[in-house]
């Protein structure tokens, strides 16, 4: 290969690497943990923090994992003394927001598990947000009981 090509050919590399998001760009995904449930329970809920970092809205569109049949993003409403889980179609990132799935909040519903899952065990989830980025994110599972 010849120099000019070469150094086209890094300054084509440069070029396209300075216009492709980061991961440190858009959204910090933090404390991603999934609550163990007893053996044979047919959904879980999933937990994080999402910060948006960028100037624009972003939103949390949807997500899935190998591990589970089906996620949906769920909101836990509270209404007349009774508290109901309802599902949204998505979850809005406002710009250098704080975005926090706990429980008795935000949270990913986790159906049908594929296998056991017990405290100390790790689980894949991929996020996919309106940007078009998505990010394979491992979330811990957590035995909340022990944890006072």
């Amino acid at each position: 290969m010849n120099r000019a090509l070469a150094a086209a050919l890094a300054a084509l590399a440069l070029l396209l690497a300075g216009c492709a998001p980061s991961p440190d760009d858009g959204v910090l995904i933090e404390d991603a943990w999934v609550r163990e449930a007893p053996p044979g329970a047919r959904a879980l809920a999933g937990y994080l923090q999402l910060r948006n970092r960028s100037d624009a809205p972003l939103a949390l569109l949807f997500a899935n994992s190998d591990a589970f049949d089906r996620i949906e993003l769920h909101q836990t409403l509270h209404d007349d003394g009774r508290m109901r889980m309802v599902e949204v179609d998505h979850v809005p990132l406002p710009p250098g927001e704080t975005v926090v799935f706990a429980p008795g909040g935000l949270h990913l519903m986790l159906f049908a598990p594929r296998a056991p899952l017990q405290d100390g065990d790790a689980v894949m989830i991929e996020l996919t947000f309106s940007d078009g980025t998505a990010r394979d994110l491992r979330f811990e599972v957590r035995d909340v009981r022990d944890r006072r």
